[in-house]
Protein backbone atom coordinates (compact mmCIF):
# COMPACT_ATOMS: atom_id res chain seq x y z
CA UNK A 1 0.00 0.00 0.00
CA UNK A 2 1.37 3.41 -0.90
CA UNK A 3 1.03 6.02 1.77
CA UNK A 4 2.04 9.61 2.30
CA UNK A 5 4.20 10.11 5.33
CA UNK A 6 3.45 13.36 7.18
CA UNK A 7 6.50 15.07 8.65
CA UNK A 8 5.82 18.08 10.80
CA UNK A 9 9.31 18.55 12.17
CA UNK A 10 12.08 20.25 10.21
CA UNK A 11 14.62 17.93 8.67
CA UNK A 12 18.10 17.65 10.09
CA UNK A 13 20.96 19.04 8.04
CA UNK A 14 22.79 15.73 8.45
CA UNK A 15 21.52 12.23 9.09
CA UNK A 16 22.72 8.65 9.35
CA UNK A 17 20.10 7.11 7.08
CA UNK A 18 21.94 7.43 3.79
CA UNK A 19 24.11 9.71 1.71
CA UNK A 20 23.69 12.78 -0.45
CA UNK A 21 24.52 11.86 -4.06
CA UNK A 22 27.63 13.40 -5.57
CA UNK A 23 25.52 15.24 -8.10
CA UNK A 24 25.65 18.84 -9.33
CA UNK A 25 22.08 19.70 -8.37
CA UNK A 26 20.34 22.97 -9.21
CA UNK A 27 19.79 25.40 -6.35
CA UNK A 28 16.72 24.47 -4.37
CA UNK A 29 16.89 20.74 -5.10
CA UNK A 30 17.98 18.02 -2.64
CA UNK A 31 18.43 14.27 -2.91
CA UNK A 32 19.23 11.28 -0.73
CA UNK A 33 20.04 7.62 -1.26
CA UNK A 34 19.29 5.52 1.80
CA UNK A 35 21.43 2.59 2.91
CA UNK A 36 20.39 -0.29 5.15
CA UNK A 37 21.35 1.24 8.52
CA UNK A 38 19.57 3.34 11.13
CA UNK A 39 16.13 1.74 11.27
CA UNK A 40 14.17 -0.69 13.43
CA UNK A 41 13.73 -3.78 11.25
CA UNK A 42 15.20 -7.11 12.27
CA UNK A 43 17.17 -9.56 10.11
CA UNK A 44 17.05 -10.21 7.23
CA UNK A 45 15.53 -6.72 6.82
CA UNK A 46 18.00 -5.05 9.15
CA UNK A 47 17.55 -2.30 9.71
CA UNK A 48 16.24 0.53 7.53
CA UNK A 49 13.87 -1.49 5.35
CA UNK A 50 11.32 0.78 3.65
CA UNK A 51 9.36 -1.87 1.74
CA UNK A 52 6.03 -2.94 3.21
CA UNK A 53 5.59 -5.83 0.75
CA UNK A 54 8.62 -7.96 1.57
CA UNK A 55 7.49 -9.81 4.71
CA UNK A 56 8.92 -7.43 7.30
CA UNK A 57 7.04 -6.38 10.44
CA UNK A 58 4.61 -3.63 9.29
CA UNK A 59 5.16 -1.71 12.53
CA UNK A 60 8.91 -1.55 11.90
CA UNK A 61 8.43 -0.50 8.27
CA UNK A 62 6.03 2.28 9.25
CA UNK A 63 8.49 3.50 11.88
CA UNK A 64 11.34 3.47 9.36
CA UNK A 65 9.30 5.49 6.89
CA UNK A 66 8.31 8.03 9.52
CA UNK A 67 11.92 8.33 10.62
CA UNK A 68 13.12 8.95 7.08
CA UNK A 69 10.55 11.62 6.37
CA UNK A 70 10.99 13.32 9.75
CA UNK A 71 14.76 13.41 9.36
CA UNK A 72 14.59 14.91 5.88
CA UNK A 73 11.62 17.16 6.59
CA UNK A 74 9.66 15.87 3.60
CA UNK A 75 6.47 14.05 2.72
CA UNK A 76 6.42 11.27 0.15
CA UNK A 77 4.37 8.45 -1.33
CA UNK A 78 5.89 4.97 -1.34
CA UNK A 79 4.61 3.52 -4.61
CA UNK A 80 3.54 0.00 -5.43
CA UNK A 81 6.15 -0.67 -8.11
CA UNK A 82 5.35 -3.26 -10.78
CA UNK A 83 8.25 -3.01 -13.26
CA UNK A 84 6.05 -0.91 -15.49
CA UNK A 85 5.98 2.63 -16.82
CA UNK A 86 3.06 4.32 -15.10
CA UNK A 87 3.64 7.87 -13.82
CA UNK A 88 2.35 9.24 -10.53
CA UNK A 89 2.43 13.01 -10.08
CA UNK A 90 2.52 13.64 -6.34
CA UNK A 91 0.09 16.12 -4.80
CA UNK A 92 0.59 18.17 -1.66
CA UNK A 93 -2.50 16.85 0.12
CA UNK A 94 -1.68 14.63 3.07
CA UNK A 95 -3.52 11.44 3.90
CA UNK A 96 -3.27 9.94 0.43
CA UNK A 97 -4.50 6.36 0.74
CA UNK A 98 -4.73 3.25 -1.36
CA UNK A 99 -2.32 1.40 -3.59
CA UNK A 100 -0.64 3.70 -6.10
CA UNK A 101 0.70 1.43 -8.83
CA UNK A 102 3.50 3.25 -10.63
CA UNK A 103 7.23 3.13 -11.31
CA UNK A 104 7.80 6.83 -11.94
CA UNK A 105 7.17 9.61 -9.41
CA UNK A 106 7.14 13.32 -10.21
CA UNK A 107 7.04 16.17 -7.67
CA UNK A 108 6.47 19.89 -8.23
CA UNK A 109 5.81 21.00 -4.65
CA UNK A 110 8.40 22.12 -2.10
CA UNK A 111 8.96 19.45 0.55
CA UNK A 112 7.28 16.65 -1.42
CA UNK A 113 9.80 14.00 -2.44
CA UNK A 114 9.72 11.83 -5.55
CA UNK A 115 10.72 8.45 -4.16
CA UNK A 116 11.60 5.07 -5.66
CA UNK A 117 12.42 1.91 -3.70
CA UNK A 118 15.06 -0.53 -4.90
CA UNK A 119 16.98 -3.68 -4.04
CA UNK A 120 19.05 -4.44 -7.19
CA UNK A 121 17.01 -2.43 -9.70
CA UNK A 122 18.42 0.92 -10.79
CA UNK A 123 17.04 4.15 -9.28
CA UNK A 124 17.16 7.10 -11.70
CA UNK A 125 16.69 10.63 -10.33
CA UNK A 126 15.90 13.64 -12.55
CA UNK A 127 16.19 17.34 -11.70
CA UNK A 128 15.31 20.33 -13.90
CA UNK A 129 17.78 23.21 -13.92
CA UNK A 130 15.21 25.89 -14.71
CA UNK A 131 11.81 24.67 -13.51
CA UNK A 132 10.58 23.49 -10.09
CA UNK A 133 10.12 19.85 -11.02
CA UNK A 134 11.91 16.60 -10.11
CA UNK A 135 11.34 12.92 -10.85
CA UNK A 136 12.41 9.44 -9.79
CA UNK A 137 12.17 6.28 -11.91
CA UNK A 138 12.47 2.60 -11.03
CA UNK A 139 14.48 0.82 -13.74
CA UNK A 140 14.64 -2.93 -13.73
CA UNK A 141 15.51 -4.49 -17.05
CA UNK A 142 11.84 -4.78 -18.07
CA UNK A 143 11.13 -1.16 -17.29
CA UNK A 144 14.30 -0.04 -19.02
CA UNK A 145 13.73 -1.88 -22.29
CA UNK A 146 9.96 -1.30 -22.47
CA UNK A 147 7.10 -3.77 -22.54
CA UNK A 148 6.77 -3.90 -26.33
CA UNK A 149 10.27 -5.27 -26.60
CA UNK A 150 9.82 -7.75 -23.75
CA UNK A 151 6.82 -9.16 -25.63
CA UNK A 152 8.66 -9.14 -28.96
CA UNK A 153 11.62 -11.12 -27.71
CA UNK A 154 9.78 -13.41 -25.31
CA UNK A 155 6.24 -14.22 -26.48
CA UNK A 156 3.94 -14.91 -23.58
CA UNK A 157 5.90 -12.64 -21.26
CA UNK A 158 3.37 -9.80 -21.51
CA UNK A 159 2.23 -8.83 -18.04
CA UNK A 160 0.86 -5.96 -16.02
CA UNK A 161 3.56 -3.58 -17.16
CA UNK A 162 2.09 -3.50 -20.66
CA UNK A 163 -1.05 -1.66 -19.64
CA UNK A 164 0.92 1.27 -18.22
CA UNK A 165 2.95 2.25 -21.28
CA UNK A 166 5.39 0.53 -23.57
CA UNK A 167 8.33 2.83 -24.24
CA UNK A 168 10.61 2.26 -21.25
CA UNK A 169 10.83 4.28 -18.06
CA UNK A 170 13.44 6.74 -19.32
CA UNK A 171 11.42 7.79 -22.37
CA UNK A 172 8.21 7.73 -20.36
CA UNK A 173 9.68 10.01 -17.68
CA UNK A 174 10.91 12.47 -20.29
CA UNK A 175 7.51 12.45 -21.98
CA UNK A 176 5.76 13.21 -18.68
CA UNK A 177 8.22 15.99 -17.83
CA UNK A 178 7.79 17.50 -21.28
CA UNK A 179 4.03 17.51 -20.87
CA UNK A 180 4.22 19.14 -17.43
CA UNK A 181 6.78 21.79 -18.40
CA UNK A 182 5.40 22.56 -21.86
CA UNK A 183 8.91 22.44 -23.32
CA UNK A 184 10.05 20.93 -26.57
CA UNK A 185 11.94 17.68 -26.19
CA UNK A 186 15.17 19.39 -27.23
CA UNK A 187 14.79 22.13 -24.63
CA UNK A 188 13.83 19.67 -21.90
CA UNK A 189 16.80 17.33 -22.25
CA UNK A 190 19.15 20.30 -22.23
CA UNK A 191 17.71 21.45 -18.91
CA UNK A 192 17.83 18.08 -17.13
CA UNK A 193 20.48 16.57 -14.93
CA UNK A 194 20.27 12.90 -13.97
CA UNK A 195 21.75 10.68 -11.27
CA UNK A 196 21.98 6.88 -11.40
CA UNK A 197 22.00 5.16 -8.03
CA UNK A 198 23.35 1.81 -6.84
CA UNK A 199 22.04 -1.39 -8.44
CA UNK A 200 23.12 -4.92 -9.22
CA UNK A 201 26.46 -4.56 -10.98
CA UNK A 202 27.68 -5.87 -14.33
CA UNK A 203 29.73 -8.57 -12.60
CA UNK A 204 26.66 -9.94 -10.81
CA UNK A 205 23.63 -9.39 -13.05
CA UNK A 206 23.26 -12.72 -14.85
CA UNK A 207 20.40 -12.81 -17.36
CA UNK A 208 19.09 -15.16 -20.02
CA UNK A 209 19.16 -14.88 -23.79
CA UNK A 210 15.62 -13.46 -23.79
CA UNK A 211 16.79 -10.36 -21.90
CA UNK A 212 19.65 -9.72 -24.30
CA UNK A 213 17.34 -10.33 -27.26
CA UNK A 214 14.83 -7.78 -25.97
CA UNK A 215 17.45 -5.04 -25.82
CA UNK A 216 19.20 -5.75 -29.12
CA UNK A 217 15.85 -6.08 -30.93
CA UNK A 218 15.29 -2.46 -29.98
CA UNK A 219 18.88 -1.20 -30.38
CA UNK A 220 21.45 -3.56 -31.87
CA UNK A 221 24.30 -1.51 -30.42
CA UNK A 222 23.23 -2.52 -26.91
CA UNK A 223 24.80 -5.94 -27.47
CA UNK A 224 28.03 -4.53 -26.04
CA UNK A 225 26.40 -4.39 -22.58
CA UNK A 226 26.05 -8.19 -22.42
CA UNK A 227 29.04 -10.43 -21.73
CA UNK A 228 28.43 -14.12 -22.53
CA UNK A 229 28.95 -16.76 -19.89
CA UNK A 230 29.67 -20.00 -21.72
CA UNK A 231 32.17 -22.18 -23.54
CA UNK A 232 34.44 -21.33 -26.48
CA UNK A 233 32.55 -21.16 -29.76
CA UNK A 234 33.00 -24.50 -31.64
CA UNK A 235 32.95 -22.67 -35.00
CA UNK A 236 36.23 -21.00 -34.08
CA UNK A 237 37.84 -24.33 -33.08
CA UNK A 238 36.96 -27.43 -35.17
CA UNK A 239 38.10 -29.73 -32.36
CA UNK A 240 35.20 -28.52 -30.21
CA UNK A 241 31.59 -29.49 -30.69
CA UNK A 242 28.36 -28.02 -29.45
CA UNK A 243 24.96 -26.89 -30.60
CA UNK A 244 24.17 -23.98 -28.26
CA UNK A 245 23.33 -20.57 -29.67
CA UNK A 246 26.43 -18.52 -30.35
CA UNK A 247 27.05 -15.49 -28.20
CA UNK A 248 29.49 -12.66 -28.83
CA UNK A 249 33.26 -12.77 -28.29
CA UNK A 250 33.55 -16.26 -29.80
CA UNK A 251 31.53 -17.90 -27.04
CA UNK A 252 28.45 -20.05 -26.91
CA UNK A 253 26.12 -18.82 -24.21
CA UNK A 254 22.68 -19.12 -22.75
CA UNK A 255 23.51 -16.71 -19.92
CA UNK A 256 25.02 -13.23 -19.98
CA UNK A 257 26.30 -10.66 -17.50
CA UNK A 258 24.34 -7.48 -18.17
CA UNK A 259 25.43 -3.91 -17.48
CA UNK A 260 22.24 -2.24 -16.24
CA UNK A 261 23.72 1.23 -15.60
CA UNK A 262 25.48 1.07 -18.96
CA UNK A 263 22.18 0.32 -20.68
CA UNK A 264 20.54 3.22 -18.85
CA UNK A 265 23.31 5.62 -19.83
CA UNK A 266 23.00 4.50 -23.46
CA UNK A 267 19.25 5.12 -23.44
CA UNK A 268 19.66 8.55 -21.85
CA UNK A 269 22.27 9.47 -24.47
CA UNK A 270 20.02 8.33 -27.31
CA UNK A 271 17.28 10.59 -25.98
CA UNK A 272 19.65 13.55 -25.72
CA UNK A 273 20.32 13.71 -21.97
CA UNK A 274 24.00 14.52 -21.48
CA UNK A 275 24.30 15.55 -17.84
CA UNK A 276 24.40 12.12 -16.19
CA UNK A 277 26.15 11.42 -12.88
CA UNK A 278 26.42 8.49 -10.50
CA UNK A 279 26.64 4.78 -11.19
CA UNK A 280 29.32 3.96 -13.74
CA UNK A 281 29.19 0.20 -13.25
CA UNK A 282 32.05 0.12 -10.77
CA UNK A 283 32.14 -2.36 -7.90
CA UNK A 284 31.33 0.29 -5.29
CA UNK A 285 27.89 0.76 -6.86
CA UNK A 286 26.94 -2.93 -6.83
CA UNK A 287 24.20 -3.83 -4.37
CA UNK A 288 25.09 -7.53 -4.49
CA UNK A 289 28.76 -6.95 -3.69
CA UNK A 290 28.20 -4.49 -0.83
CA UNK A 291 26.15 -6.35 1.76
CA UNK A 292 27.12 -4.01 4.61
CA UNK A 293 25.64 -1.00 2.83
CA UNK A 294 22.85 -2.25 0.58
CA UNK A 295 19.95 -4.64 0.42
CA UNK A 296 20.01 -7.06 -2.51
CA UNK A 297 17.08 -9.25 -3.49
CA UNK A 298 19.20 -11.49 -5.68
CA UNK A 299 21.83 -11.98 -2.98
CA UNK A 300 19.60 -12.44 0.06
CA UNK A 301 16.14 -13.69 -0.91
CA UNK A 302 17.05 -17.33 -1.41
CA UNK A 303 19.78 -17.57 1.22
CA UNK A 304 18.30 -15.45 4.01
CA UNK A 305 14.61 -15.72 3.17
CA UNK A 306 14.06 -12.03 2.53
CA UNK A 307 15.51 -8.69 1.53
CA UNK A 308 14.67 -5.13 2.47
CA UNK A 309 14.28 -2.11 0.19
CA UNK A 310 16.25 1.13 0.03
CA UNK A 311 14.95 4.42 -1.33
CA UNK A 312 16.23 7.12 -3.65
CA UNK A 313 14.55 10.49 -3.10
CA UNK A 314 14.70 13.87 -4.81
CA UNK A 315 12.74 16.94 -3.74
CA UNK A 316 12.40 20.71 -3.95
CA UNK A 317 13.64 22.64 -0.92
CA UNK A 318 12.05 25.79 0.41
Amino acid sequence: MASVQNCDKPGAAENTLGYVPDWALPAGVAALMTHRHGGQSRAPYDTLNLGDHVGDDPVAVAANRRLLCRTLGVKTAFLQQVHGEAVHVLRPESGEAGAIEADIAIAQTVGLAATIMVADCLPILFAHRQRPIVAAAHAGWRGLVGADWVDHAHPGAASEQGKHGRHGVVARTLSALQSLTGQTSEALVGDLCVWLGPCIGPQAFEVGEEVRAAFIARHAEDACYFVPQGKPDPSSNPSLRGDQAQGSHGMTATKYLADLPGLARAELARLGVRAVSGNDGGAAWCTVANAKAYFSYRRDQSTLGGSGRMAALVWLRG
